[in-house]
Formats: C-alpha cells, structure tokens, sequence
C-alpha cells in the first residue's frame, strides 16, 4: 500500500540522514566501534548528539523499523527485537566506560539532559520549577533501578 511504503521510505530517509549528520559531526574526532572496549577521550555534544546520545544506534534503529513497516510481516518482530537489544546492549557499555573514566560528571549531566536513542521533550519552564531537582530525582531512580 501506498501509505506504508511512504512511511517505510520516510523512516529511511531519516535514518540515512540521521547517519550522515552523525558521521559529519565526528569527522574530526573518530569514534570506536560498538563492542570495542574503548572509550572516547570526548564527549560528543555537537549535531545530533544534542538530541540523542547514540544517534548511529538511533539511526540504525529507524532504519530497522522502516524495514519493518516495509516488509509488514510478524517475522521481522524478532529481527527488529534483537537490533534493538543488541545496540542497546552496546549503548549501556559505551556508558558504563564513560562513566567509568575521568569524564564521568560530564557524561551524567550529557545523560540528564539528552535521551539513549529518542530526544527527550523539554521540560516546562514555570516560575519557581527547578528542573534540576527533576532531573536529579529521575537519575536518582535510573542509578537504583541500574544498582548503582
């Protein structure tokens, strides 16, 4: 059908583009691999980063997903479960050295602030609202819910 295949292409379209922008951000400062066991000496803030801590993952995710929509099928259920583990997986010790090394404080305020895989919505600003207590109560929560 038309409407699946438009929404398949469009998850693509932002999966590619969501890649590219990744990989223009850090052309000048490499990554590592997932599951390579090396921790960047940076932390990464700049272009989609902003919005999202993973975005290669994010993008292959999307990716996942339109080919999903695409196929429209049970069988690509597990196949899109496992992509999803699997970089979540790589995600969670990616995070683990950082917050394991020097740059731990500067990654866990990047954490408050920026979510895994979807950008975070901003939070209401109100007179008198502190969303730094909000976000300290919600990373107090992750770090018991992690046994941290």
């Amino acid at each position: 059908p038309p409407g699946r295949a438009l929404a398949a292409g469009g998850a693509l379209a932002a999966a590619v583009g969501l890649f590219l922008w990744a990989a223009w951000t850090n052309r000048a400062r490499k990554l590592g691999l997932a599951f390579g066991g090396r921790v960047s000496g940076h932390v990464q803030t700049g272009g989609p980063y902003r919005l999202v801590r993973h975005p290669f993952y994010a993008s292959y995710l999307l990716a996942f997903a339109g080919g999903a929509v695409a196929a429209w099928t049970p069988w690509v259920v597990p196949a899109l479960a496992a992509g999803a583990l699997t970089y979540w997986r790589a995600a969670r010790e990616e995070e683990a050295g950082f917050l394991a090394s020097e740059l731990a404080e500067s990654y866990r305020a990047y954490a408050r602030r920026v979510g895994m895989f979807l950008p975070r919505p901003p939070l209401p600003s109100f007179a008198g609202y502190d969303s730094t207590r909000l976000a300290a109560a919600t990373q107090a929560i992750y770090d018991e819910l992690n046994g941290k």
